[in-house]
């Protein structure tokens, strides 16, 4: 499957995310709810996000 980012083995947390993303957090905890209701982004079991279409783009390849 896809390559999940990870920050030293763990999934990254909230500001680090926003950091990646060049974001400020609270924003980003204001719109993840919402990503993750519309299936754009979810985050896995083990607290990793990931893109759904992109791991089924991926699986039909």
């Amino acid at each position: 499957m896809g390559r999940n980012v990870r920050v030293g083995g763990l999934a990254p947390d909230d500001a680090q995310v926003a950091q990646m993303a060049c974001e400020h957090v609270d924003v980003l905890q204001r719109v993840l709810p919402e990503l993750e209701v519309t299936r754009f982004i979810l985050r896995g079991e083990d607290g990793v996000l990931y893109s759904p279409h992109l791991v089924e783009r991926q699986i039909r390849r």
